[in-house]
């Protein structure tokens, strides 16, 4: 009641990155986990989820940021984008307004 209210509203940009975890013969991998990990995280990547049943997985909502992306399948080791056996020597992917599209080949236990 009474006089008109004014809001304040920012707009954020997030960015999508959607990708494919599958075995070096092309299997798909169930239930990997992949992490987004960007510069400024330590112990706890920015980002997580794990694949569904074709081996699909999406980040939604992640901030504009350079990230590596590490994944893993249940019981396996992790394998960075690209190949990478490191943090340090993985491929950067720069996230933005634009979607990004990733496929990671695991070793599977």
């Amino acid at each position: 009641p009474g006089g008109p209210e004014s809001v304040d509203a920012h707009l954020v940009v997030v960015g999508a990155v959607t990708g494919t975890i599958h075995t070096s013969t092309g299997t798909p991998v169930v239930g990997a986990t992949v992490w987004a990990v960007s510069p400024h995280d330590t112990w706890v990547p920015t980002g997580w989820t794990t694949t569904g049943g074709d081996g699909r997985f999406s980040f939604v909502g992640l901030p504009p940021e350079t990230y590596r992306f590490v994944a893993a399948a249940p019981g396996g080791p992790a394998t960075w984008y690209a190949g990478a056996s490191s943090r340090a020597t993985a491929t950067p992917v720069t996230v933005s307004t634009t979607a990004v599209d990733l496929t990671l080949t695991l070793t599977t236990p």
